[in-house]
């Protein structure tokens, strides 16, 4: 993936998270049950290698 996929998958999977705790039935769940959790941290994870290269 180029940085700026890696941007835009970035932004994707955060708008994801804080859909996933601002809706009213997860109120109180930890955020590790968020389905995108790994995903975030991954993708977070990249983004921040690849920048460091490029």
């Amino acid at each position: 993936m180029t940085i700026a996929e890696l941007e835009a998958e970035c932004l994707r999977v955060e708008d994801a998270f804080k859909a996933w705790v601002q809706h009213p039935d997860n109120e109180g769940k930890p955020i590790q049950l968020a389905p995108m959790y790994v995903d975030r941290i991954a993708v977070d994870s990249l983004r921040e290698r690849r920048t460091w290269w490029e």
